[in-house]
């Protein structure tokens, strides 16, 4: 027995491995894999909020886009209910407005233009070129009128008519016929070749209330009077007092 050799043989167990296992490791382990799902979290948290950053960009961007577009289309509508479509000129609201506007001042005229036998273009030449006739004493119209710091307006059909604030009544008779001879200068032509003319009445505001119906009935018979005397012409009224508008 004695020359038989022995040998030992330890088999240890799992917890003293654990026991003499180094722990440096398994901490770098841990803090590595903990660090990495904090940068993951971090990473994801921005990702996120640029992703969301964008959309509330894109969100308003498109709402800034839907306010112009609204407010356009608000002014058009504001500016259509003022203005006449075909002539592009200030319509009988707006004029009507002006008018009001200018309640206090004085003198104040006013002229109402009508186109002589204008029925006749429509009738035997076409709407359409009644229209071209109309934008053109529109066009003409204001040449005249604005630089006087008036307003020409398109009262209804061929009726056009003009507020001249601060005009007395000479000033304003004058003005009437360059407007009436501004259309003959136009050479506008019926279809038997006659010239496109227009009948003008115009009526001051010397003292007084403004009361638009009085004034407008004054400006009006001045034109039937232009109209009964012949057309192309410029026929005035009385110029209107506050004893007169009592």
């Amino acid at each position: 027995m004695g020359d038989v050799p022995l040998g030992l043989v330890v088999q240890p167990t799992h917890s003293r491995l654990l026991q003499h296992l180094p722990r440096h490791p398994i901490v770098s382990l841990v803090t590595g894999l903990t660090l990495a799902y904090l940068l993951y979290l971090v990473l994801h948290g921005y990702t996120r909020l640029a992703h969301q950053h964008r959309r509330v960009h894109a969100t308003n961007t498109e709402l800034r886009r839907e306010i112009r577009t609204r407010s356009q289309l608000q002014e058009e509508v504001e500016w259509l209910a003022r203005h006449d479509e075909l002539t592009q000129l200030p319509n009988r609201r707006l004029f009507m407005e002006t008018l009001e506007a200018n309640a206090t001042q004085r003198p104040l005229s006013v002229l109402i233009c009508d186109v002589d036998h204008f029925k006749r273009v429509n009738d035997h030449q076409g709407h359409l070129i009644g229209d071209r006739y109309l934008d053109q004493l529109g066009r003409t119209g204001r040449r005249i009128i604005e630089p006087h710091d008036g307003l020409f307006a398109r009262y209804g059909g061929e009726e056009f008519v003009a507020c001249l604030p601060q005009a007395d009544a000479e000033q304003a008779r004058e003005i009437a016929e360059t407007l009436r001879q501004g259309l003959q200068d136009a050479e506008l032509r019926h279809h038997d070749g006659r010239i496109l003319t227009a009948s003008i009445g115009v009526v001051t505001l010397v003292d007084g209330p403004l009361d638009v119906a009085v004034l407008m009935q004054a400006a009006d018979d001045a034109l039937y009077r232009a109209k009964a005397e012949g057309r192309n012409r410029v026929r005035a009224a009385p110029p209107l007092t506050a004893m007169e508008n009592v």
